[in-house]
């Protein structure tokens, strides 16, 4: 390592540090060093700030805002307070109060009956509703199976 510093300057360690990044298809990482180097501190200091808030802030999919809706029985009054209060703060994880009910009812099947008293759903609906949902959260790729491919369910 030493025999490196002693034998190139740091501006053509920093070149050739460039290249092969981009050489090994990191242009983006090469870009971003690159533009470090030059920047003065004020630029870098928000470089960083902005990079640490982009990689901190993971919003919570449709999916897990219902189950995290449901896990802690919020209601609406308190979810909104919640989203404001993360909004003020330039966090932004949870969804509207409207994405969040569009998402509670595409849990329900779309022929349940509910009275007073009971609540009824085609088995092969419910079913069919369940397996749907499964393929739409776990993100497989449904538009490209050809009608020819069978899966099989197995349950307990």
């Amino acid at each position: 390592m030493t025999s490196l510093l002693e034998t190139y300057s740091a501006v053509q360690l920093q070149e050739t540090f460039l290249f092969m990044l981009r050489r090994n298809g990191r242009k983006e990482v090469a870009n971003a060093i690159e533009y470090m180097l030059n920047a003065d501190s004020d630029d870098i200091e928000s470089c960083l700030r902005s990079y640490l808030k982009i990689q901190e802030q993971v919003p919570y999919s449709n999916e897990e805002i219902v189950a995290f809706a449901e896990d802690t029985d919020l209601t609406k009054h308190q979810y909104t307070i919640l989203r404001k209060q993360a909004l003020a703060k330039n966090v932004i994880i949870y969804p509207s109060y409207r994405q969040l009910v569009n998402a509670r009812e595409a849990c329900i099947p779309s022929d349940i009956h509910v009275s007073d008293v009971c609540a009824k759903v085609n088995l092969q609906s419910l079913v069919d509703h369940t397996i749907s949902r499964i393929l739409i959260t776990e993100n497989l790729p449904v538009d490209t199976l050809n009608n020819s491919d069978k899966f099989r369910l197995l349950v307990k």
